[in-house]
């Protein structure tokens, strides 16, 4: 049984029929539309939307409806059975960040693209997303007239020779504006020179940005037919608004966007700028938060506030469910830096990339994730060992004390001391990496985690040393290494003469000694490693802070000590520090220097490191 013709073949054959029947020398020629695809609208707008697509694209051609192709090689078919050389497809989107167009037109020899415009903008509404797409589409006929009849060059008109230099005297209020005689651009006001002109009659224009163009007629001869003077103060009148945009959470960042979704300002709050006069989407935004999207008409010389009620942005959040692998417990947990709690860990928390550190007495881990707003998340950490890096030190013999004679009492005698094997921390223990341990810190230069801990005990220094496996360095330990090894070095250095690039201390110019140099003294701590190790690779063992180590101490311990591995006086009262700080001269900073206080003395001088 023979099929019957479906109603939609003999409507493409009824509009080839005419499009070959009426074709002449000035016929518009065909172009095959392939079927409009709205995403996400309302039926009521694709309908308008596609009419207005339609309507910019009748006016250069013959539009013929093909459903069919879904691929390049249907789209030839296509467009040789209806004798067209072009195709055209035309897409909107709307996502919760905006509305998208894409309009594309393709050769059918060449699948690739020969004529392409995208569009996306955030808009309040189908409404307003319908109007910009007629800017787009009817854009003064710079788009789609463009490419259909394009603008043929243009012709050069051979200037007279009848022109003559005058005097022109031209200003504004406000200058700065660009001039114009003829369209042909003569300068910025206020300008004051000779001009080569032409008789008859001028148009000369001023255009200023936030300003109207102001346009004068005029004639460069006077009555007698002779070139007069032109001298000129003209006012410009504004042509914006002003914007002030506030918003009850700091540092935003506020975008003016015009109707064709250009920038036309951006800033952060507090925002105050002249807008020109127009409609615009003012976008209020902050990573973190959802954006705010304020339409605003500007008129010239209004001032239009966007108040904080108006421009609410809402905390995005992710609910975040955090434990250790393997699991430890009451081990603290660290969100960018932030104690937040202690695993178990179940809450909410801000979207973004997120670096998630868990901290138990012997081990850490880290582990960067992005969370999404809304989004349950399940995160395992790692744990690995939370010994910071160390020095191995073989250990061996060297004389202690003052090789200088520097007639310090505490210092003499010279004597032997014979030591293990032993590590030490080739950094002063930071802030940063107290507070993970401790849970807080008295830190002075809090500001600075990277800086040495300081406003320490020395029980508060021996209990994070144990906490993390470790201890407190004895007095000869210290000394052994600032020493590099027992070598006779006045200063933990490197140089013979330590200048502040070589350690930080006071280097005040009447605390200068023959092994120091003059310089800076910069009143405060700096970040561990800040200046070069000595050879042995430990940092800051003279200046910065002072460090507690293990023994008690005692003036005339020198006279009596062992030999073999020294671990200090039974008792007392005192406990020894080393190695000087930020504050002191360099005589404190020797490496045979030894100071004490009182252990539950604390300042902003006083730090420490650990060894094993």
């Amino acid at each position: 049984m023979r099929k019957k013709c479906p109603a939609k073949l003999l409507l493409l054959l009824l509009l080839l029929l005419l499009a070959t029947g009426n074709s002449s020398a000035e016929d518009k020629g065909a172009i095959v539309l392939f079927p409009f695809s709205a995403d996400g609208l309302d039926n009521e707008s694709a309908i308008e939307m596609e009419a207005i697509i339609r309507k910019g694209l009748a006016e250069y051609s013959t539009i013929i409806e093909w459903s069919k192709c879904k691929d390049g090689d249907c789209l030839k078919r296509a467009s040789k059975k209806f004798k067209s050389d072009i195709t055209a497809t035309a897409l909107i989107k709307k996502k919760l960040s905006g509305y998208s167009l894409f309009l594309e037109i393709r050769d059918r020899f060449d699948i690739k693209p020969i004529f392409f415009s995208s569009w996306s903008c955030h808009v309040f509404d189908d409404r307003q997303a319908t109007d910009a797409l007629k800017a787009i589409v009817y854009d003064g006929g710079k788009t789609l007239k463009r490419f259909f009849n394009p603008e043929k060059e243009n012709i050069k008109v051979e200037e007279s020779d009848d022109t003559e230099e005058m005097p022109i005297i031209i200003d504004s209020i406000p200058n700065g504006a660009s001039i114009y005689i003829n369209e042909n651009l003569l300068g910025r006001t206020p300008f004051n020179g000779r001009v080569k002109v032409e008789p008859g009659p001028a148009v000369i224009t001023l255009k200023k940005k936030l300003y109207m163009d102001k346009v004068l007629k005029t004639v460069f001869k006077d009555e007698d037919d002779n070139f007069r003077t032109l001298e000129l103060l003209l006012e410009l009148v504004p042509n914006f608004g002003e914007l002030v945009v506030a918003s009850s959470v700091k540092n935003v960042l506020v975008t003016v966007r015009d109707w064709n979704c250009s920038v036309t300002s951006k800033g952060a709050t507090p925002f105050n700028k002249r807008i020109p006069k127009g409609r615009y989407m003012v976008a209020v935004s902050k990573n973190g938060y959802s954006t705010a999207y304020i339409p605003q008409v500007i008129t010239a010389g209004t001032t239009f506030e966007i108040l904080p009620q108006k421009a609410t942005l809402k905390k995005l959040r992710g609910k975040v469910t955090i434990s250790s692998i393997p699991f430890r417990k009451g081990a603290k947990i660290f969100i960018d830096g932030r104690h937040v709690g202690e695993v178990p860990f179940a809450e909410e928390v801000g979207i973004g990339k997120r670096l998630i550190e868990i901290v138990s007495d012997s081990m850490k881990g880290a582990k960067s994730v992005n969370i999404n707003d809304k989004e349950e998340k399940k995160i395992d950490v790692p744990l690995n060992n939370i010994l910071p890096k160390m020095v191995m030190l073989e250990g061996g013999c060297y004389e202690m004390g003052d090789f200088q004679d520097m007639k310090e009492g505490d210092e003499k005698p010279v004597h032997e001391v014979c030591l293990s094997p032993f590590a030490i921390d080739k950094f002063e223990v930071t802030t940063l990496s107290y507070t993970k341990v401790m849970g807080k810190s008295r830190s002075a230069f809090e500001d600075c985690p990277y800086c040495p801990v300081e406003n320490v005990t020395w029980d508060e220094a021996d209990s994070y040393c144990n906490k993390v496996g470790k201890r407190l360095p004895t007095e000869a330990e210290w000394e052994y290494a600032a020493r590099e090894a027992g070598k006779e070095i006045i200063t933990a250095t490197e140089k013979k003469i330590m200048g502040d690039e070589d350690a930080n201390f006071n280097a005040s110019s009447r605390h200068k000694k023959e092994y120091s140099s003059s310089g800076k003294f910069r009143n405060q701590t700096l970040p561990v490693g800040s200046f070069a190790p000595n050879s042995l690779g430990i940092y800051d063992m003279s200046g910065n802070v002072w460090e507690w180590v293990s023994d008690w101490y005692n003036l005339k311990y020198y006279d009596k000590s062992p030999v073999y591995n020294v671990t200090g006086p039974g008792t007392g009262d005192l406990k020894v520090l080393r190695g000087g700080s930020w504050y002191n001269h360099p005589d404190l900073l020797r490496t045979t220097n030894r100071y004490a206080l009182y252990p539950e003395i604390r300042n902003n001088r006083i730090g420490f490191r650990c060894a094993d």
